[in-house]
């Protein structure tokens, strides 16, 4: 398998290709409905080589299963309005997932403060 120089013409295809969807699915990701009681985040996303698949990383302040959820099943509607928007002769096939990491750092900084506070008691 081939991989990607970093400063190859297709690596910086790539990069471009990844920023685009981002900024356009920033946008696509306000106008799901039906998510007043969760405040989604695209934290980030990954392109496959051959621009097949796109792997969205979602955060949200709570709900994060029911939310989760709530935009797997509007996928058809995501991925519709990827479609109108960006000039590509295939759409690619969308997975939402959960960021994990920013879960990790809040946990992280509860366990940094409680020992905070129990090193000055």
């Amino acid at each position: 398998m081939r991989k990607f120089e970093i400063n190859s013409p297709q690596y910086i295809n790539h990069q471009k290709k990844e920023a685009n969807y981002k900024r356009i699915l920033s946008l696509i990701i306000k106008d799901v409905k039906g998510y007043e009681n969760f405040i989604p985040t695209l934290v980030d996303l990954q392109l496959s080589k051959d621009s097949s698949h796109l792997v969205i990383y979602l955060s949200f302040d709570h709900y994060e299963k029911k939310a989760l959820e709530h935009f797997n099943n509007a996928k058809g509607f995501v991925r519709s309005e990827l479609a109108r928007n960006i000039s590509a002769r295939y759409t690619p096939d969308i997975t939402f997932k959960l960021d994990e990491a920013s879960k990790n750092g809040r946990n992280i900084d509860a366990i940094l403060k409680k020992l905070e506070e129990e090193n000055g008691s």
